[in-house]
């Protein structure tokens, strides 16, 4: 790979392509000289894009989540561990750490594009402009109104802002367990918490529980990690609104309707150029050792 400036003792950031190739890898039907991704649900369809320009045989891909990716990825270096990882975040120092006590001492992370969260309903609705505040609103357990923090009563659109539609609130999201909901988390519910000030205000810790915290009542329904089941739901449900990645929302656009974020909708071209602001970047971290071997 083309390695640029050493991140962090053993993380070393390349530009934005990879040639590394690996002769280790995981499981079943493979063999040593194939190259195994492990890769969150969001990261997916970045990492198969970037796997077609990949040197033959095709890399095996398995989802894993993002959590779960990395555990996997620091287990250790060898035929039976993966050669790469990507993922919508970052390493985190507790995860770094774990590698190199496993001897994965030496990480290329690339970045390989971005892809965005899209917040979108039936092609057969109408499109609505949302804010984060709003779907924050809509979607926490505890909400500001006033200057106070209240459990949220909303049950009606409507109530959070008189321009959204008079229908219930229901809305179907990512599992907790993927990675997809971290960056949820991130870009929606945090950004959204704190557009209020009452909320901004909070010790980081507060806040964090605050802008993070789900209502229970059954307005949030998390999806099952089959990509298929929220898009047929979203079909059977013209009133509902899906949480997913744009990647997939532009798939399906036979199907599915975005709705604009700020005024923009997510479109590869305003993710690419940062107009739209539901997006994250796409990492990829290979093993030095696998790429050495």
């Amino acid at each position: 790979a083309g390695a640029g400036v050493s991140a962090g003792g053993g993380v070393v950031q390349a530009a934005s392509s990879a040639s590394a190739t690996s002769n280790r890898l995981r499981r079943g039907s493979v063999t040593e000289t194939d190259t195994q991704y492990v890769d969150s649900g969001f990261a997916q369809p970045a990492a198969e894009r970037f796997a077609h320009h990949w040197r033959q045989p095709m890399p095996s891909l398995e989802v894993t989540g993002a959590g779960a990716g990395f555990e996997l990825f620091c287990e250790g270096v060898g035929f039976e561990y993966p050669d790469i990882n990507a993922t919508a975040r970052p390493l985190t120092k507790a995860e770094f750490d774990r590698c190199n006590q496993n001897g994965v001492t030496s990480i290329i992370e690339i970045i390989i594009g971005r892809d965005g969260i899209a917040f979108a309903n039936s092609k057969n609705s109408p499109q609505y402009n949302f804010s984060t505040a709003q779907i924050f609103s809509a979607l926490a357990e505890k909400v500001e109104i006033g200057g106070e923090i209240k459990t949220n009563p909303f049950t009606n659109w409507n109530e959070i802002d008189p321009s959204l539609a008079s229908q219930p609130i229901k809305v179907m999201g990512p599992p907790y367990t993927s990675g997809f909901y971290d960056a949820f988390m991130e870009l929606i519910m945090e950004k959204g918490g704190t557009s209020f000030p009452t909320i901004a205000e909070l010790d980081s810790t507060q806040r964090y529980a605050v802008s993070r915290t789900l209502r229970k009542d059954g307005k949030y329904i998390e999806s099952p990690r089959d990509e298929n089941y929220i898009l047929d739901w979203l079909k059977k449900h013209a009133d509902a609104f899906g949480i997913l990645p744009v990647s997939l929302m532009v798939n399906h656009v036979d199907i599915l309707k975005p709705n604009k974020i700020d005024g923009v909708v997510p479109t590869p071209d305003t993710i690419a150029n940062g107009a739209y602001p539901l997006f994250r970047p796409i990492y990829l971290y290979i093993k030095r050792k696998h790429v050495d071997a």
